[in-house]
């Protein structure tokens, strides 16, 4: 995809920042920048994150719709409009000629490229080059639709084929099936422009088989094309081996997934998401949108201090070939923000190795947990994980962060021969030396970034709202909308798209259909709590076992409150004799060399020779895992 997705750090390059039009002079660390301002000629040091491409007021005149309603003939044309383009976006000194030339290659006139390009330009999204309702008149390419259809058909009858014919064949039998159907034969420059247009992995899979497409496949232990941080991010789930226990009660609640991703160029865990969910297009994109924003706001809130710089849009995402990977959401997202997607070949585990070994080496690190269940029966032995479960997952996401930040990105690599830290910060700053441009790419609006990532719910709009379970929801901007039927229907009610993060139900996002934009829609009851899903879903169990059959709102968190409430008597009385339990065994005095939270060390101290010898010993190779 084109590098004009999203903001380049490059000196000299225009920059908003808090609205003010400001030129970048230079990066100073990959946190900081120094800005001039164009209106006081003031230099300042400013943060990264504030840094902007376009003005707030262009960033909300852009595409509003939502990915996933887009009709797919439409994103088709937005995608082939882009291929025509791509080649033109990469020239700093773009001339008329170049933009004719590519015309003539694609049998077209030069004037809409020009309008793509501009388009393009202005926003550096995908969907800025979908058709407008309107149709036909100029700007059309020359080929009608049943010559392009004939032109198509033949080329994947007779070019992609096993016997190699040659693009003169192909015109010769392209010329006698334009007779036979009676229609004008596209030129021979048209069958070239379209062959030379097929992607060249597909020619040789269909040409030559699985041998032809070695040249195209990386070679086992690495990883073609990877010449800079955020170039290639592998991404994977697996279930943790550990205990946990819930907020409310501290009960055990079973076994978290976690998904991870990894720069493949520096090692460094690019971002991460744990939820009781197996995998699912919520995990996936979470954990893509934690990689891609910064991460200084989300380490404060968990009152971390470390350092982890991984930010920006990567060109491309690594994935296996699991379902959480194929759906609609995360490919017109990736194709949105000028990502691309690529899928490891089937039964060929070496070619996820980095994400696979990072999996390896956090799944270690947890064994030494209290409430680790192993890898197997064996490992575990007579260890009692649901016992001895202590963490939530909001410890057990602190406690990984820490480690992540502290242990692992600090720890030389073995395949490195120095820190993931200091391969990324390297690789970052020294990439503009190299080829006079920054690889970080910056998105322009990340509220509209998180969105994007995460699926769509469809409901109703009723009198009392929209229910999303058992939770009621309201704004006046949902008012239009209420009891509204479908187009052309008098029986059937309207559904509406919405957004939802499972770690906070308590704002909803609507896609108003009249302004194509997405809006905030709060709960109905402003005065209940943000909770999660899994706090819903716990209020939902008790419920359960006092025999209350339905649910609605109140009783929902009212019975929430009575957990809070349940909680806050036993939590003290357990921690304390967790600890006690701990200073008996004589484990209090192991657990002043990890690195775990003050107020969580007491209660891990029983695997700390584990965990130190964790800490200070080179990062291993793990076994490649079989899906």
């Amino acid at each position: 995809m084109s590098p004009r997705h999203g903001l380049r750090l490059n000196p000299g390059e225009t920059v908003f920042v808090n609205g003010e039009l400001c030129e970048l002079v230079r990066v100073l660390n990959l946190e900081q920048v120094i800005v001039r301002s164009n209106h006081d000629k003031l230099k300042k040091i400013v943060p990264i994150e504030a840094l902007r491409q376009r003005v707030t007021s262009e960033i909300i005149g852009r595409r509003q719709q939502d990915l996933e309603g887009i009709p797919e003939k439409q994103w088709e044309i937005a995608e082939s409009r882009f291929d025509a383009i791509e080649p033109l976006l990469n020239h700093a000194n773009r001339i008329r000629e170049m933009v004719k030339e590519r015309a003539r290659t694609l049998g077209m006139s030069h004037g809409p490229l020009y309008h793509w390009i501009r388009r393009f330009e202005s926003s550096g999204l995908l969907s800025s080059l979908l058709p407008h309702e309107r149709s036909g008149g100029r700007g059309k390419s020359r080929m009608s639709s049943d010559r392009e259809e004939l032109l198509s058909k033949t080329i994947e009858s007779h070019f992609l084929m096993e016997q190699r014919l040659t693009p003169q064949a192909v015109f010769r039998e392209l010329k006698i099936r334009a007779i036979e159907a009676g229609i004008k034969c596209p030129s021979i420059q048209s069958v070239r422009s379209r062959i030379n247009a097929i992607d060249p992995e597909l020619v040789a899979r269909r040409r030559y088989g699985v041998k032809g497409q070695r040249k195209f496949k990386p070679t086992i232990g690495s990883f073609p094309n990877v010449e800079h941080p955020y170039a290639v991010v592998q991404v994977d789930h697996t279930e943790l081996d550990i205990e946990l226990v819930d907020e409310i009660r501290r009960e055990d609640i079973g076994r978290p997934w976690i998904t991870l991703a990894i720069d493949v160029y520096s090692r460094m865990v690019a971002g991460f998401y744990i939820s009781l969910d197996p995998p699912g297009d919520i995990s996936t994109g979470l954990c893509l949108v934690h990689a891609i924003l910064p991460k200084r706001d989300w380490l404060d809130k968990r009152s971390i201090d470390g350092q982890w710089p991984c930010q920006g849009l990567m060109l491309a995402i690594h994935t296996d070939n699991a379902k959480e990977f194929r759906g609609k959401t995360l490919a017109r997202a990736a194709a949105e923000y000028g990502i691309k997607l690529i899928r490891r070949p089937v039964r060929m585990p070496h070619f996820g190795g980095h994400i696979e070994r990072l999996i390896g080496t956090t799944l270690r690190m947890v064994h030494t947990l209290p409430g680790a269940t192993f890898s197997n029966v064996a490992e575990k032995g007579e260890y009692d994980s649901a016992a001895k479960a202590t963490f939530t997952i909001a410890e057990l996401e602190r406690i990984l962060a820490h480690w992540f930040t502290g242990v692992y990105h600090q720890t030389v690599h073995r395949g490195l021969l120095t820190t993931p830290l200091e391969k990324y910060r390297s690789g970052m700053l020294g990439y503009k030396a190299l080829t006079g441009e920054s690889a970080l790419r910056i998105p322009d609006d990340p509220d509209r970034l998180k969105i994007d990532f995460l699926p769509s719910i469809e409901r109703c709009i009723l009198p009392s709202g929209v229910v999303i379970d058992d939770v009621f929801y309201w704004s006046d901007v949902l008012r239009p909308w209420i009891n509204a039927m479908q187009p052309n229907s008098k029986s059937q009610k309207r559904r509406f798209l919405f957004k939802r993060d499972p770690r906070d139900i308590s704002v909803i996002q609507f896609l108003d259909p009249y302004t194509n934009s997405f809006h905030d829609v709060p709960y109905r009851n402003i005065t209940l709590p943000p909770i999660s899903v899994w706090e819903l879903r716990a209020a939902r169990k008790k419920l359960k076992e006092q025999g209350r059959k339905a649910a609605d709102e109140h009783s929902l968190f009212e019975a929430h409150k009575a957990i809070n409430a349940e909680r806050r008597l036993a939590a003290g009385k357990t921690r304390g004799a967790r600890r006690e339990e701990a200073r008996q065994a004589g484990r209090a005095k192991a657990t002043e060399a990890t690195v775990l939270p003050a107020e969580i060390k007491s209660e891990a101290n029983a695997a700390d020779d584990d965990l130190s010898r964790l800490y200070t010993e080179p990062i291993q190779a793990f076994k490649v895992r079989e899906r």
